[in-house]
């Protein structure tokens, strides 16, 4: 999956991913090492497996650029 981010930047030796949710507008960041960033974006192994210690709802974010709470809101009449 192609990662929807706002910018990507280098910072002390880690890949910054900087994404823009798509709903509100508002940035999170997430600093990761060079070897997570190949193993998620290039060997396209999954989320879960490459950032574990991470949150689901911020792997969910990552994934699909709206925060938990936005993308509730979005989806709310879908029930």
């Amino acid at each position: 999956m192609a990662l929807m981010c706002k910018d990507v930047i280098e910072r002390d030796e880690k890949v910054v991913i900087i994404q823009q949710c798509i709903h509100c507008g508002g940035e999170t960041e997430w600093p990761i090492t060079y070897e997570q960033w190949n193993d998620w974006q290039v060997k396209h192994k999954f989320i879960q497996e490459v950032f574990p210690e991470m949150s689901v709802d911020d792997r969910e974010t990552m994934m699909n650029g709206t925060h938990p709470s936005c993308f509730n809101e979005i989806f709310k009449d879908m029930d």
